[in-house]
């Protein structure tokens, strides 16, 4: 058996609600791992449990009920006003995974406005979580899913977080969102540019 059908067959056992099933493929998994972890197969292996994982919980969201991802949505973007940094550190990082799997797909196309209005009108506190969204949209949305116009605003807002009248923190997270949301503005131009080119 190759290595591909091996993972593949382990992974499935590993999610058996037959516990001995799943104990075998845990051990099965663990012992893989020990054996290629010094080799190329290292790599292949981490990238193929990684993308497994990645697109069963894709499919996993798109079962959903459209009012139960709604609600989800609605409590992860309440999250990013939470007192608790820790709340909307983790909500940023939730909001982008869920952005990475439903902006390419044209879903929650109001993601970019809600984030870009509540950074000119929120607390120090909830514009850091927002400009710190921005980041992680950056390492889960392909470049050009994002169109040109709501790049142009999120640029926009980011070096207006950046002024002296900000608070410390928020100029911070701003000058880090602006590596992210550059990366998005030349990857439309790019695209552009090619496109000109046709």
């Amino acid at each position: 058996m190759n290595l591909t059908k091996e993972v593949t067959q382990v992974l499935l056992s590993a999610q058996s609600v037959d516990s001995p099933v799943r104990k075998h493929a845990e051990d099965s998994l663990k012992q893989l791992h020990d054996q290629t972890l010094h080799t190329s197969s290292y790599h292949f292996l981490k990238y193929l449990l990684e993308k497994h994982l990645k697109d069963e919980l894709v499919q996993r969201w798109f079962s959903f009920d459209v009012a139960v991802k709604s609600q989800i949505k609605l409590y992860m973007l309440q999250t990013l006003f939470s007192a608790a940094s820790e709340a909307r550190s983790a909500a940023s990082q939730v909001i982008a995974k869920v952005a990475g799997i439903e902006l390419p797909q044209k879903q929650w196309p109001e993601l970019i406005g809600f984030l870009l209005s509540n950074i000119h009108m929120v607390t120090p506190h909830a514009k850091q979580a927002c400009l710190e969204t921005f980041g992680y949209l950056y390492e889960e949305v392909v470049p050009n899913v994002i169109d040109d116009d709501q790049v142009n605003k999120m640029l926009e807002a980011v070096v207006q977080c950046m002024n002296s009248n900000e608070v410390t923190e928020v100029q911070l997270s701003a000058i880090r969102a602006l590596n992210n949301v550059l990366g998005f503005a030349q990857a439309n131009f790019s695209n552009d540019v090619d496109r000109s080119l046709l």
